[in-house]
């Protein structure tokens, strides 16, 4: 089957309890309002030049979550409703690059074929755009590997945890996708 092998494809949550969900990354931010995840990510996100107050692709930024070698990816609110949103924007570099670009519509085509309230929902997608972006649902928490540095975790949370990422991936399976990083980055 195809294969999702970004942060944010196939990320999930265990439905039912409210102390465990799983999802893209958790907020990284420092005080220059670029991400702080590592310079080349801080490079590519002051290339976008979005700040909290900007607007792009219908939202306002309100924070940067993170970044991978593809896309930077902004906490935001979609001005339309106010709802809470994640803005992915390809990187400038690979918007001319036809793999990359191939890349993006590729997950974006992957997560609109997954609906499970485990998985995070695709809202929108704009390949047109300079650059392009997507726009995903935004799950509040902490992402696992955070709450891991905090110590073990009790059996039942792994457990519902795990139950929750099965359940997820079953889902993905089940429509010929496999996610190649799964880990506690991108559980909440």
């Amino acid at each position: 089957g195809e294969s999702a092998d970004g942060v944010e494809r196939g990320a999930s949550r265990p439905g039912g309890d409210a102390d465990t969900e799983v999802h893209l990354a958790g907020p990284i931010e420092d005080d220059t309002k670029i991400c702080a995840v590592d310079e080349e990510t801080i490079a590519r996100a002051r290339a976008l030049a979005l700040e909290p107050g900007d607007e792009y692709g219908g939202a306002q930024v309100e924070a940067c979550l993170g970044g991978g070698p593809m896309s930077v990816v902004y906490r935001a609110r979609r001005k339309r409703d106010g709802h809470r949103v994640v803005l992915k924007i390809l990187n400038p570099s690979d918007s001319e690059n036809p793999v990359g670009r191939g890349r993006f519509q590729r997950e974006a085509l992957i997560l609109s074929r997954l609906r499970h309230p485990n998985i995070v929902s695709l809202f929108d997608l704009r390949l047109e755009a300079d650059p392009p972006y997507l726009i995903l649902e935004y799950v509040e928490g902490e992402a696992l590997d955070h709450v891991l540095e905090e110590g073990a975790l009790g059996w039942e949370r792994a457990a519902t945890i795990a139950r929750g990422i099965g359940l997820a991936l079953v889902e993905a399976h089940g429509k010929g996708v496999i996610h190649r990083d799964i880990k506690p980055a991108n559980v909440m």
